[in-house]
């Protein structure tokens, strides 16, 4: 911690607590915000590579489910950006403890589906979907975080934006095969345009992964072959439906089409073809 931090951090009415991380161009300080005494993360970040676009863009949400940016400030070559506290996020939580048990794995993709639903509902896309983007706060539901890449339906064209969105779910697909496995897809390839080409219908899954789960997330990986999914499709699979039940964002309609009892229809998505498989002992 540098003369500039402690002074901002005094000025601002900031508790310095600890160091949380470095990042590629600063450091994430823990902090208390004494107005409140609540424990918030302030982003220290070089102006040089300050995008001023990610907290514009996060001004167009107020969710649960994604990060929320209080202030920030400029402090000579830097900015300081407070937010709200995450401890962990999805990455580092399946490196250090291991894949997520079924029942965790329900509740933090249902919150990461409604983060992104979000996004897509307001016309834009993320653009940089993966693990370490989704934060678990401390009262463990998820934070979708870093817009840096986000792009808005009026800045491409109608079918460039519907491309990104289907970019957006195959990423959270892949998100979510890495929760139950610890295997990121497209670490099997040299490129994650090169994984985002191949198709994903025989992909295998641990034995211990209800079929429900693991057709949900290859539809995720197919998206591109029905170029219609949409995260409020992927919402009403069967296995959210008690959390369903109980949020109003969800629309309902007569036909489900991920409802348990037309789990055949599946197949015109998730067809066999030959890809390269992971298979698990």
């Amino acid at each position: 911690m540098n003369d500039v931090d402690m002074q901002t951090m005094n000025e601002e009415g900031l508790t310095f607590k600890r160091v949380i991380c470095d990042t590629k161009y600063g450091k994430v300080f823990l902090v208390q915000w004494n107005k409140y005494r609540e424990l918030y993360s302030l982003e220290r970040v070089d102006v040089r590579h300050f995008e001023e676009r990610q907290t514009d863009v996060i001004k167009n949400f107020y969710h649960t489910n994604i990060i929320n940016i209080y202030r920030y400030w400029y402090r000579e070559k830097y900015v300081y950006i407070l937010m709200d506290y995450c401890p962990v996020d999805l990455y580092r939580l399946v490196t250090v403890q291991g894949v997520i048990s079924e029942q965790k794995f329900i509740q933090y993709s249902f919150e990461m589906l409604q983060s992104l639903k979000i996004l897509h509902d307001k016309k834009f896309c993320h653009g940089n979907i993966r693990p370490s983007k989704f934060l678990i706060d401390r009262y463990n539901h998820i934070r979708i975080c870093d817009f840096s890449n986000a792009v808005s339906a009026s800045e491409v064209s109608e079918s460039e934006f519907q491309k990104m969105k289907l970019d957006d779910i195959w990423s959270l697909g892949e998100t979510f095969y890495y929760m139950l496995t610890g295997l990121l897809i497209s670490d099997l390839y040299m490129t994650k345009k090169d994984a985002k080409s191949r198709n994903f219908a025989n992909v295998k899954y641990p034995s211990s992964i209800p079929t429900e789960i693991a057709m949900m997330v290859s539809c995720c990986l197919q998206c591109k072959e029905s170029n219609s999914l949409t995260i409020d499709d992927i919402l009403r699979c069967s296995i959210y439906r008690r959390r369903r039940a109980s949020s109003s964002s969800i629309p309902t309609q007569s036909m489900e089409r991920f409802s348990s009892n037309s789990l055949r229809s599946l197949n015109v998505i998730v067809k066999p073809v030959l890809t390269r498989v992971i298979s698990f002992k």
